[in-house]
């Protein structure tokens, strides 16, 4: 039984359990806790929901960022989510 389709794509429970619990490892190996905030800017993808259920897995904070907002919208955001606002000039090409 699929839990989920969108974008061609279909997951059942366990693989967006197993690709959320393996994204919520990688997320606790970067530091990310109990009560931290994560940004989440994805498009509408199955990527979106496996980010969310990791955040929460480690009892973080998934914070949504609308792939429409424009670099103001963003700031403000995470600003206000007390979230660190990366410099965009220090982007990894």
């Amino acid at each position: 039984m699929s839990v989920l389709e969108l974008c061609e794509v279909t997951r059942t429970y366990g693989e967006l359990a197993r690709r959320a619990a393996g994204l919520a490892g990688t997320f606790a190996r970067a530091g990310v806790g109990a009560g931290d905030r994560v940004a989440i800017d994805l498009l509408n993808r199955p990527e979106y929901l496996e980010t969310f259920y990791a955040a929460l897995l480690l009892g973080a904070v998934p914070v949504n960022v609308n792939y429409r907002y424009g670099v103001e919208e963003t700031r403000y955001l995470l600003d206000a989510a007390d979230l660190p606002v990366p410099d965009p000039r220090s982007r990894r090409q």
